[in-house]
C-alpha cells in the first residue's frame, strides 16, 4: 500500500427533486467536499418529472467531473431512471448488470473499471429493492458473486436495509458506516453504505447534512 488518498461518496439524490431549478448544486457540493469518485442513486435522465433534463450531465459538468457513467434500471416518463458514477479518474469501462427483482421495481448495478493512476479499481454502485427483504438478500448474493473475482473493490449504494446481518454474504468486505449515520430521515438506522476490500484503509468518514435530498451523502477517505 502507498500513501495515496482517495475520497469516496455515496448519495441518493431523490432524482434532484429538491433542486430542479439548479441540479448542478449537487455536483458543486460534491466537488467542494473533495469527493473523487461518487456513487449516485435515484438519477433521472431526460424523464418528464425532471422536465426532460439530463441531470447526470448537469451534475457532472457543475462538479467538474470529467468522467461519468449511467446505469439505467428502468424506463420512466420518456427517459430513464437508475444509478450513476462520477469520477475524477478515467473510467476505462462500464457495464450495467440487471439484478433480479421478482416482479418488483427493476434494479441494476453499475460496474466501472477505474484507473487510479496505475492502480485498478473495480467500483460498483447500486440501489437495492425497498419492497421485500428476500429480494434484497438475493441481490446482495448477486453483488457478492460480481465482486468476488475483483482484487480491489469499492461498493457504494442505497441498500434499503437497516439490518447489518443482511450483509454477511459480502464478507470479507467491510462497511465504513456500521449504523453510525442515520443518512435517511431522523430516527432511522443507516441504509446508505460504502463497502471496501483489503487494500483500502479508511482514514476518515463523515455525513455532511446537505438539504438537497431526503438522504444525506456519506463520505469516506481511504489510504491505498
Amino acid at each position: 500500500m502507498t500513501n495515496r488518498q482517495l475520497c469516496i461518496a455515496t448519495y441518493n439524490i431523490f432524482h434532484g427533486q429538491f433542486v430542479l431549478d439548479d441540479v448542478g448544486i449537487i455536483g458543486r457540493e460534491l466537488a467542494d467536499l473533495g469527493a473523487d469518485v461518487v456513487g449516485l442513486q435515484e438519477v433521472d435522465v431526460k424523464t418528464a418529472r425532471v422536465g426532460g433534463m439530463d441531470t447526470l450531465r448537469l451534475i457532472a459538468e457543475a462538479g467538474g467531473y470529467p468522467y461519468d457513467a449511467f446505469a439505467p434500471a428502468m424506463e420512466l416518463g420518456g427517459g430513464e431512471y437508475g444509478t450513476a458514477i462520477l469520477s475524477r479518474y478515467p473510467i476505462l469501462s462500464h457495464e450495467v448488470i440487471p439484478l433480479a427483482a421478482d416482479g418488483l421495481e427493476p434494479r441494476a448495478v453499475g460496474h466501472a473499471l477505474i484507473d487510479l493512476g496505475g492502480t485498478r479499481l473495480d467500483f460498483f454502485n447500486t440501489h437495492l429493492s425497498v419492497e421485500e427483504r428476500e429480494a434484497r438478500l438475493c441481490q446482495i448474493l448477486a453483488l457478492r458473486e460480481l465482486t468476488a473475482p475483483c482484487e480491489r473493490v469499492l461498493l457504494t449504494g442505497d441498500f434499503n436495509t437497516e439490518v447489518l446481518a443482511d450483509f454477511d454474504a459480502l464478507a470479507p468486505m467491510k462497511t465504513v458506516n456500521p449504523r453510525i449515520y442515520p443518512s435517511y430521515y431522523p430516527g432511522k438506522l443507516a441504509i446508505d453504505h460504502i463497502f471496501y476490500t483489503e487494500g483500502f484503509v479508511p482514514t476518515d468518514r463523515e455525513m455532511p447534512q446537505l438539504p438537497h435530498s431526503d438522504h444525506y451523502p456519506i463520505l469516506a477517505r481511504f489510504a491505498f
